[in-house]
Parts: structure tokens; sequence; C-alpha cells
């Protein structure tokens, strides 16, 4: 894999200690998901990353939220009886996104291989137009960025840590511009 440092890697982006909410084996994975995320958007719980494969009966889906969340996200879940036998929780994981991937099926392989390598499990990713993204142990950021350091091209001061913190206000319009 040393042949791989040419790929350059330009931007590292970290998330904060997040927990991955996963849904598999329900019948009906479109109405799981759009329930969890209306369970969560009505309890200003945000959500950092969605996945989902709908392929009918079956499918899965998955979300990551803030670790502080765990109590609240248990809680909802707990409620739905019939969404809650298909839940299951990791945590805490964390977000490890390489930009630009530019569609590079060699760089998501080595990724991969990079990570099996140093042992390093991969719970999710999800890839768009910019970033390639993926979900591994929180505690396990950084020697997932010194395996990737081992076949690309990491130059100095391009890795993102989280410094601030977006949250969902109780506030509606109207109470904020009554303060």
């Amino acid at each position: 894999m040393s042949g791989l440092k040419n790929i350059k890697i330009d931007g590292i982006k970290l998330s904060e200690e997040l927990l991955q909410v996963n849904v598999t084996g329900v019948p009906d994975p479109q109405k799981a998901l759009a329930g969890i995320s209306r369970m969560f958007a009505e309890n200003r719980i945000n959500m950092a990353l969605v996945t989902a494969a709908c392929p009918g009966s079956g499918g899965h889906a998955a979300c990551c939220v803030p670790v502080e969340e765990h109590g609240r996200v248990t809680d909802l879940i707990e409620r739905d009886a019939d969404l809650k036998k298909y839940v299951s929780i990791v945590s805490p994981v964390g977000l490890l996104s390489l930009f630009p991937h530019r569609s590079s099926l060699k760089l998501l392989g080595s990724a991969l291989q990079a990570f099996g390598n140093a042992g390093i499990p991969v719970y999710g990713l999800a890839s768009s137009l910019a970033p390639l993204t993926f979900v591994v142990d929180h505690h396990r950021l950084d020697a997932a960025i010194g395996a990737l350091g081992e076949v690309f091209e990491i130059p100095p001061g391009i890795i993102m840590r989280p410094v601030i913190r977006v949250v969902q206000s109780s506030l509606t319009k109207g109470e904020d511009e009554a303060r």
C-alpha cells in the first residue's frame, strides 16, 4: 500500500462523541426512519448522520446523535413497543470525514483496509459530494488517523476537531422575539 501515499487527503473532520442508533430487520424501514426522525425532531435531538437502505422488508437505518442524549433516546425508543425490538445502540462513536474523496474507490478500499489492519471497527459509512465519512469508536479516532497516515499523505494542519456545538433551542421564534 505504500504506493498510495500519492493520494492526498485535503481535510479530515472529526466529530464530538456520538451515539449510533441502529434500526435493523424492521418490516417497513421507511416508516421506521420517518418515525425516528419525527421523534427526534419533536424532542430537539440533532442527528449528525443518517444512513438507510430500504430495499423492502428487512432494511437498515442508522443515525448518530450527541452522546448526552443517550437517556432521552433510550426513553423515547422504549416508549415505542413496535420499534424498540429492532433498535440497537452503539456508544460512544465518532465520525471521521475525509475531504474530498473525488469518488475514489481506491480511497474507500484503502481506508477500509487501513482500519482493518489497525483493528479499528467501522460501524457505518456514508458518502456525499465532498466527504467520505466513517463511523468508528470515538476513543479510537486518533488511532484511525494514524492508520490512514500509513497509506495516505496527510499534510499537517488539515485535521479539524470539534470546537463548537450546535443545539436546538426550545424557544419558538415568537418567544425569542418577546425576550
